[in-house]
């Protein structure tokens, strides 16, 4: 060992290694471990350890490791696992411990628990530096103050810039005085929210004319706030909904689409009744069956979006459904649901009367007049396709009875007129008949309005 280096050893991981002697005495971080210790010069031990007792090498087939002793160096070992010769090499010489460049050089100091000064006073040790921002890579260097209006080279960008002295620091405001804190008191009497509405005649006669009047305000207030109820909800508001965006665009795209993949349908289903036509018009009848659902289930949000606005006392849709076809499949479920359901009753009574297949259609037809916008408000109100029938609109039928009326007779002339062109169409050419698409879909909007204002009128009676 020379003088200048001693032999210290880490008493965390019992490491050895050689440090500078200036080192002792002084916090040091251990290579191996990493923890910090105290570099204290420790005695070389009096002998070498012995080599080591056995020599490992690796099987050359399977890469078992096998273990051999020192005199059978250059034997061949047995696997134990595959049964192949290896030989056993001679142990390699192991390498000297190499001082850590960390180690070289100036070293971090670490502070004693009590010891360490305040960040303040450190602060202050400091030396006061210049800050330089290159003009063309924006680099930040730090420069001594001596060299303020010489021209330092960026080591980014190589620019030469010349330093320029700091700004001087303002100084600090004067501490204004202590401000006296005025004690906040809180009235137990004070409620964060307002009072109710009193709806019972002898709660409201019990307040005093203050109170009277600021719940008849709040009254006015809160009716001021939504729609307003007229005697003829099915009758009004028809202007508004009209030009409001997206009802007459939806209306005829839908319409449209529908109308064209009825007429492929039409067009393709006497090719799969011939022999080899089937092979080419069975997929694009799939197909075209698959666009005329995703068509009808589109068209059946738009209807319960239409509902549920109008239900509101909206006059006008702002915000239709958003184009994703799987929240269209489950809205479309509601009104298979309605549909099919609603039917069910007229069929049974014309199959107990003996009726033909005339006869049975009739009697479906008339049967979803009558039933579906029971069946339909019902499911809407319950947030159920299941929930076929509710008391609450059962009850309105007796209720908003005037209501129910005006919205069947209103209805029966909307379907009237949608027969009577698909009549026009079918008698003016057969061919003309998928045309019906674009009436069905402005009869459809008109009728699921007239159900949502109806729905609007039987929740006011309700709340009245």
């Amino acid at each position: 060992m020379s003088d200048s280096t001693i032999t210290t050893q880490c008493p965390h991981c019992r490491t050895r290694f050689k440090v500078d002697l200036r080192h002792v005495g002084r916090q040091a971080r251990c290579p191996n471990c990493k923890a910090g210790f105290e570099v204290h010069a420790v005695a070389e031990p009096t002998s070498k350890p012995s080599g080591p007792t056995f020599v490992g090498v690796n099987c050359r087939l399977c890469g078992t490791r096998l273990y051999g002793r020192h005199d059978q160096v250059g034997q061949l070992l047995t696997c134990p696992d595959c049964n192949t010769k290896t030989k056993l090499p001679a142990p390699k010489p192991k390498e000297p411990t190499k001082m850590p460049a960390a180690m070289l050089g100036q070293q971090y100091e670490l502070w004693d628990g009590d010891s360490q000064p305040w960040g303040t006073e450190l602060l202050k040790q400091q030396k006061a530096l210049v800050p330089v921002r290159c003009e063309v890579c924006e680099t930040l260097q730090y420069v001594e103050p001596a060299m303020i209006g010489q021209a330092i080279e960026c080591p980014d960008c190589g620019h030469a810039t010349v330093v320029k002295a700091p700004k001087p620091k303002l100084p600090p405001a004067p501490a204004e005085p202590d401000l006296e804190v005025e004690e906040v008191r809180v009235d137990e009497s004070f409620a964060p929210s307002m009072p109710p509405i009193y709806s019972r005649y002898e709660d409201f006669e019990s307040l005093s004319p203050e109170e009277q009047l600021a719940a008849m305000n709040r009254v006015v207030t809160n009716r001021k706030s939504r729609p307003q109820m007229n005697a003829w909800p099915l009758l009004t508001g028809w202007k508004a909904f009209l030009t409001g965006p997206g009802v007459v665009s939806r209306c005829l795209s839908i319409g449209i689409l529908l109308a064209f993949f009825f007429t492929v349908a039409v067009w393709v289903y006497p090719m799969i009744l011939s022999g080899y036509g089937a092979v080419v018009g069975l997929p694009i009848m799939v197909a075209t069956a698959a666009m005329i659902m995703l068509g009808l289930a589109s068209a059946s949000a738009c209807a319960i979006k239409v509902v549920t606005e109008s239900s509101e006392g909206n006059d006008r849709i702002e915000e239709w459904p958003v184009n994703n076809p799987v929240d269209w499949m489950g809205e479309s479920f509601y009104m298979a649901i309605g549909v099919m359901s609603s039917g069910i009753l007229g069929y049974l009574i014309a199959w107990a009367s003996g009726a033909d297949v005339a006869g049975k259609l009739l009697g479906i037809a008339a049967s979803m007049w009558v039933c579906f916008p029971v069946v339909h408000l019902s499911t809407l109100e319950a947030l159920s396709p299941w929930s076929l029938l509710m008391p609450g609109v059962l009850r309105s039928m007796t209720k908003s009875a005037g209501s129910w009326l005006q919205f069947y007779l209103l209805s029966a002339i909307v379907v009237g007129l949608f027969v009577g062109t698909v009549m026009l169409l079918n008698r003016y050419s057969p061919e003309l008949i998928s045309l019906a698409a674009i009436p069905f879909m402005i009869a459809g909007m008109f009728y699921f309005r007239m159900l949502g204002r109806l729905a609007w009128r039987i929740r006011h009676d309700g709340d009245s």
